[in-house]
């Protein structure tokens, strides 16, 4: 089994908001629900989704609402995320649970049916995570090795330089980029130019519900061994140079519009 995290983002309006919003009303996820929890108040998931029904989702204010559950006998969660991209709103679809097979993706990807998708991807969900985790003593409460590790000192504190991990993830303006194992671009996302994706080896263009996106298979979580993972997101990050881009525009303090001009790819 894997711990995999699946992400959707679509730049939002009316129709595709009430097609998610009825979606997860329906219990459409690929575990069973508990509980939910919503503005920092717990419920169980009969009485969170009475107030899940009740969210106005264009309000100006950012949502935030985590459903909790079990799936293989495992913890397992859907968070929904509603917030600002800079001059757009957007809606955010995060699934993390335990895969015993592909098969049990087929709920995530019941979403593509929704159109407006910018960018989602799967990857191993752990993985990612240490690959991007900074703080020592995270490893050390999880009795992890460390000590062979890069580090940096930064305003006197020592952490863990993640710098050269090519798993790690970048968030960026409210959007997670990761090197995953799929990824999927919709025709909204211009940060890679279309041209540089279709040259990926392991790339397609793909309609997906009422979605024309880019389709870029990278590695297999389930068969691929971790060298030829690392060297699959290695390439991803060379030919596409999406870190050394994000990481530029994070420095210098460009918002994501910006940022997309001035790479030219608007």
């Amino acid at each position: 089994m894997k711990d995999v995290i699946f992400e959707m983002y679509w730049i939002q309006n009316y129709d595709n908001s009430s097609a998610i919003k009825e979606k997860i009303l329906a219990g459409d996820y690929p575990f069973t629900p508990t509980e939910i929890v919503y503005d920092g108040n717990e419920y169980s998931y009969n009485d969170g989704m009475v107030e899940f029904n009740e969210i106005e989702w264009f309000s100006d204010a950012d949502i935030s609402f985590l459903i909790y559950g079990n799936v293989n006998g495992r913890r397992a969660s859907l968070t929904l995320f509603i917030g600002s991209l800079v001059s757009e709103r957007y809606v955010r679809v995060i699934f993390s649970f335990t895969l015993s097979s592909i098969k049990e993706l087929e709920t995530c990807y019941s979403y593509f049916s929704i159109r407006g998708v910018f960018y989602s991807y799967l990857n191993d969900y752990q993985d990612q995570s240490w690959q991007s985790e900074t703080s020592i003593s995270h490893y050390r409460n999880n009795n992890r090795p460390y000590e062979h590790l890069s580090f940096i000192v930064k305003g006197g504190l020592r952490s863990i330089d993640v710098s050269g991990n090519v798993g790690r993830s970048i968030y960026y303006c409210n959007v997670m980029f990761v090197a995953g194992a799929t990824m999927y671009f919709g025709e909204s996302f211009k940060f890679i130019n279309i041209d540089t994706l279709l040259s990926l080896s392991g790339s397609k263009q793909a309609t997906l519900g009422a979605n024309n996106l880019i389709q870029v298979d990278l590695f297999d979580i389930f068969k691929d061994d971790i060298s030829y993972i690392r060297e699959r997101q290695r390439y991803f990050l060379e030919t596409t140079t999406l870190f050394e881009r994000l990481e530029y525009v994070k420095k210098h303090s460009i918002g994501f519009v910006a940022g997309l001009k001035k790479f030219g790819y608007t």
